[in-house]
């Protein structure tokens, strides 16, 4: 009596769910590319594998898929794909672990398309809480708000297939070249309870208003906050379940430097506020403050003063710098 041989199609279904386990999301993509068995045994599945750390970067006529994941504390490259415009279509290249990028296959369609497909798929496949999404637009404003539209349109149609809400759990979001109405489309599809850390870069133009970024579930559950070129106003307000704050503001008010400076002395909660962009120093700033602790120059034509402040928390002192535009307030 002969036995037909086992192999990787014929195994149980549970077998198959149980190996799926111990592949990342690399290893699956090249599983669909086996056979169509296989292809509609993983849509059927969507099998776990998430990636430590994912960059999505707009360039010019291409998209830029870069994989990371983390070995012994610091992040190591395992895959970078580029979806590039190529005469009437699209060539995709690769490089794997730092090898050197050659194209491993050539589409009719272009390359947004291909790219939105791909992207999807990896995103049905994240369905633990990893480390970091990432994503960098140019800075041209036309070529910007195609970015974010494709963008938005991956996250829709992958949640509407999926049937999934708050798609993404991720601890950490970065968006560069962003405007304020992008970042609320964006951050509507990750998982309040997940997130910790948000970076955000507008323009350079003046700090946009992001007000109402306050008012949203995932404020309460972040611990470090950059925003570059945005503004969220009443700052001492909003900022004190914060360990890191660094933001642009329109306006700072002497009030506003005491209120940040009283409230960080007595929480012990928020280590470091840096604020960039105000125009309105005037004294009323150094009396609000006190006595100058030191006075030196920077550079030429513009001083840095310090204050120190002792906290009623053993061993803890609050600094403040103030050079040109920027004041700066760390617990040290």
């Amino acid at each position: 009596m002969s036995l037909e041989p086992t192999t990787l199609l014929t195994l149980p279904e549970v077998a198959k769910d149980h190996l799926m386990e111990y592949l990342n999301y690399i290893d699956i993509a090249r599983l669909r590319k086996t056979c169509h068995v296989f292809r509609n045994y993983l849509i059927a599945k969507l099998p776990n594998a998430n990636i430590d750390y994912i960059q999505v970067s707009q360039k010019e006529n291409s998209m830029e898929l870069n994989f990371k994941t983390e070995l012994e504390e610091d992040l190591q490259d395992l895959l970078k794909i580029e979806y590039k415009k190529a005469g009437n279509g699209c060539s995709i290249n690769a490089n794997f672990e730092q090898e050197d990028m050659r194209t491993v296959k050539r589409d009719r369609r272009n390359y947004l398309d291909v790219f939105c497909d791909d992207f999807s798929m990896l995103l049905k496949h994240q369905k633990s809480i990893s480390d970091e999404l990432s994503f960098i637009a140019l800075n041209d404003p036309e070529k910007r708000t195609e970015f974010w539209d494709t963008i938005r349109k991956v996250l829709e149609d992958t949640e509407a297939t999926t049937g999934t809400k708050l798609l993404l759990e991720k601890r950490s979001l970065t968006l560069q070249n962003v405007m304020a109405p992008d970042v609320f489309s964006i951050l509507n599809y990750f998982n309040p309870n997940c997130i910790e850390e948000i970076q955000f870069k507008g323009e350079f133009r003046g700090a946009q208003p992001l007000y109402g970024i306050v008012d949203l579930p995932h404020w309460n559950h972040l611990t470090d906050v950059t925003l570059h070129g945005f503004d969220i106003g009443n700052i001492a307000q909003n900022i004190s379940h914060l360990e890191w704050f660094s933001a642009d503001v329109r306006v700072l008010t002497a009030e506003d430097v005491l209120q940040i400076k009283n409230m960080m002395l007595r929480s012990g909660q928020l280590k470091m506020c840096k604020l960039y962009g105000y125009s309105n120093q005037n004294e009323s700033f150094q009396q609000s403050l006190g006595p100058i602790f030191t006075e030196e120059e920077f550079q030429e034509g513009i001083q840095e003063q310090t204050w120190k402040f002792n906290s009623p928390i053993p061993g803890n002192v609050l600094e403040v710098k103030c050079v040109g535009p920027t004041i700066v307030f760390e617990m040290t």
